[in-house]
């Protein structure tokens, strides 16, 4: 029997990139609860300790699709390397991977759906346990992908394991029930996030105080710190805004659905070539510190990198 339910709240991860597609998590808070039944049921988290070790990275099924096995991050990271995201490309925390087989792959239109892998069994003696086949944890969320069904590119997925925290913190603030999940690691999680994106605005500010006294940056390099520095201020200021809500335990009872495509998926099929036009090409930077040495060339150009399905 076929179950609809309304969705009385949508929270999306507080540091979603919608150009690069870092953190790719939201969660959707129903009115009611769904009946379970044999096509309708739970799935188990990764263990938030373990991370990807929670669960075995073979025979992983995409819902609707084959089974497909996981790829590393660093043998991933390389494969996409070789297409159109080069050379400098760097797979963030956020994702994993999976597939790379020819026509084997998730595509447009699957955007949000699962990878689920099977669940280790704690105890076996082996440091990872062995593999239960009846029982899988919720691995990935389908995110995007370099054309779909090619040989050696892998698909790319929201890592669940690296956004358990947010889903404990989420969860918490809506519902007013702390470990709701029973996710451990997770204390002061909102807390830190704030603190980390403070100390990026403020080593942001640094360098740009520093090219601009002694003259060494481009205007492309000032153009983009300043960019920089606006984008993490409205970041900061949107995440402490939805800590206050949190503290306060008033839950997330407006929908805001402004980013999500009228398909259910992202939209960023030709984000790259709207935005690359946007930015000068010399948006590497080095320049000396107080002590004579060379700041690390880092790109300051925020690229989007691939479609998202």
């Amino acid at each position: 029997e076929h179950q609809d339910r309304f969705v009385e709240a949508l929270k999306v991860h507080p540091l979603f990139d919608p150009k690069n597609l870092k953190n790719d998590f939201a969660l959707l808070f129903m009115e009611e609860d769904f009946k379970l039944a044999p096509h309708v049921d739970t799935i188990c988290l990764p263990d938030n300790l373990a991370g990807i070790n929670s669960y075995d990275q073979e025979d992983c099924f995409a819902t609707g699709w084959v089974n497909m096995d996981m790829v590393n991050a660093t043998e991933c990271e390389r494969r996409l390397r070789r297409t159109r995201l080069g050379v400098d490309f760097e797979l963030d925390k956020s994702f994993v991977c999976a597939g790379g087989e020819k026509d084997r792959d998730t595509c447009k239109g699957d955007g949000g759906g699962p990878l689920v892998c099977p669940l280790h069994r704690e105890g076996s003696g082996d440091g990872y346990g062995v593999v239960q086949p009846h029982k899988y944890i919720q691995a990935g969320i389908i995110a995007w992908g370099i054309d779909c069904g090619v040989e050696g590119n892998p698909g790319v997925y929201a890592n669940v394991a690296d956004g358990l925290c947010f889903i404990d913190w989420a969860t918490q603030c809506q519902t007013g029930i702390p470990q709701y999940f029973n996710i451990t690691g997770c204390e002061n999680w909102a807390s830190h996030q704030i603190e980390s994106i403070k100390y990026k605005i403020h080593e942001y500010q640094k360098k740009l105080n520093y090219i601009t006294k002694d003259g060494s940056g481009t205007k492309s390099n000032i153009r983009n710190l300043h960019r920089r520095i606006n984008k993490e201020k409205k970041r900061l200021e949107g995440f402490e805004e939805e800590q206050s809500i949190c503290i306060a335990a008033s839950g997330y009872v407006e929908i805001n659905t402004d980013i999500l495509g009228t398909d259910g998926r992202l939209i960023n099929d030709n984000s790259s070539e709207e935005n690359s036009s946007e930015e000068d090409s010399d948006g590497v930077y080095e320049d000396k510190d107080q002590n004579g040495g060379k700041y690390h060339p880092e790109p300051i150009v925020d690229e989007p990198i691939a479609s998202g399905y």
